[in-house]
């Protein structure tokens, strides 16, 4: 059974599916007809850190949570883009609109001055390093596979992920 679907508090809906003014007016600049979508997939990648593979896997609940936010009708389906380009420009919206960049070197140099400013100040623990270093090995795995899909004309293993 999916995340999405599991029983949850009407607090929880409201933590993980409440948009905010600003998402609100984010959303209005899309393609009207996409609306649903682009709110479920901006608040998946807040709340799972990824989009959602397919909205059928939301809960009626979420789903008509939403659409009272968007002012659309109650429903149990969402329109989504059947045009993976219209996908992915959504996507690259939203990951813009929160601030994601993307994992280069320039990132990772930041990242690694950024732990060591962290260290020097005391403020890091040895679980709190071998945290970052996960983190640090799984972006650095996947910028060396994009990097490799690109030279090989390719999709990138992160394809409909940021």
């Amino acid at each position: 059974m999916s995340i999405f679907t599991k029983d949850f508090s009407d607090e929880e809906m409201a933590r993980d599916w409440t948009l905010s003014e600003s998402d609100l007016k984010q959303i209005s600049t899309g393609i009207s007809s996409y609306r649903l979508y682009f709110a479920i997939q901006l608040c998946s990648i807040r709340f799972q850190g990824g989009f959602l593979a397919a909205t059928s896997d939301l809960s009626p609940r979420i789903i008509n949570y939403l659409s009272s936010q968007l002012d659309l009708p109650l429903t149990f389906f969402v329109n989504e883009p059947t045009r993976r380009a219209t996908r992915s420009k959504q996507h690259g919206q939203i990951l813009t609109y929160l601030g994601f960049k993307k994992y280069d070197r320039e990132t990772n140099i930041i990242l690694k001055n950024w732990i060591v400013e962290k260290a020097e100040q005391g403020q890091a623990s040895e679980g709190y390093f071998e945290t970052i270093g996960r983190i640090s090995r799984l972006a650095k795995s996947r910028f060396a596979k994009q990097k490799n899909a690109r030279k090989t004309g390719g999709q990138p293993l992160c394809k409909g992920s940021f």
